[in-house]
């Protein structure tokens, strides 16, 4: 898990692998009650379990069409 605090833009963003979702749900509560609590926008991001380039290729071709 990775927290990255933006003071400046009062935001907090936290990056989860999908095998930590699971693990670190008790630690996750609590960061983004903590954060919210000093009214900053809490955003949780899980990465995904596919290759990066292929589907940014299947996006990119679908933009185009």
């Amino acid at each position: 898990m990775l927290v990255e605090v933006k003071d400046d833009k009062k935001r907090a963003e936290i990056w989860l692998t999908h095998s930590e979702a699971d693990t670190v749900q008790a630690e996750l509560g609590r960061i983004i009650a903590e954060y919210k609590n000093k009214n900053y926008l809490v955003t949780v991001f899980y990465s995904g379990d596919r290759e990066l380039s292929a589907l940014t290729g299947m996006l990119l071709k679908n933009n185009i069409a």
